[in-house]
């Protein structure tokens, strides 16, 4: 879903990348694979180069202040959705 709330998770993700001396992808999965509860990801890379920048994020260390920005900024809202508050979806 493209709205202006993924536009800036996406942006702030490149933004930590930078400061990493990393890809977007390569911090985007390291971040999925640390979190707790997760077996696997799927990559989907079309080029070599993307292959390689995923590959990347399988042995990039995050620092915890990275992780824990990462979860702050991408957690939703507790707003509703189609009329029902998230809390209820359970």
């Amino acid at each position: 879903m493209t709205t202006d709330r993924n536009f800036a998770i996406a942006d702030e993700l490149a933004s930590l990348a930078d400061e990493l001396g990393s890809s977007s992808a390569a911090v985007a999965l390291a971040w999925i694979i640390g979190r707790p509860g997760t077996s696997f990801a799927i990559l989907g890379p079309r080029r070599l180069d993307q292959l390689t920048d995923n590959l990347d994020g399988i042995y990039l260390e995050l620092p915890a202040e990275v992780r824990h920005h990462l979860h702050d900024i991408s957690t939703p809202s507790n707003a509703a959705v189609n009329g029902v508050p998230i809390a209820e979806l359970g």
